[in-house]
């Protein structure tokens, strides 16, 4: 599937969601042709769940095919965080 189309499904399972900002980091943000996940970040709205996220990723999977390794911002460790803020690319 070309990243374009990933994309596509990815915006459209967004916004059923409630999620309020996603962003990819990883291999599928670079120039790499072979890329085997994708990785998500996501601003996740009060409430949302970690059933809530495992229910997204498991959706996305289904749809595009390729493992998801999906993680709210606010969770994630903060020298993590700083890390990959330089290759977020929003969705």
């Amino acid at each position: 599937m070309k990243k374009e189309e990933i994309i596509k499904i990815l915006k459209k399972i967004i916004s059923k969601n409630r999620i309020k900002k996603a962003y990819l980091f990883g291999s599928f943000t670079k120039k790499k042709k072979n890329y085997n996940d994708i990785d998500v970040a996501i601003e996740a709205p009060d409430g949302f769940t970690l059933l809530d996220l495992s229910r997204v990723a498991n959706y996305i999977e289904d749809k595009i095919g390729l493992s998801v390794d999906i993680v709210t911002l606010r969770s994630m460790h903060p020298k993590l965080k700083k890390t990959i803020q330089k290759e977020l690319v929003a969705i």
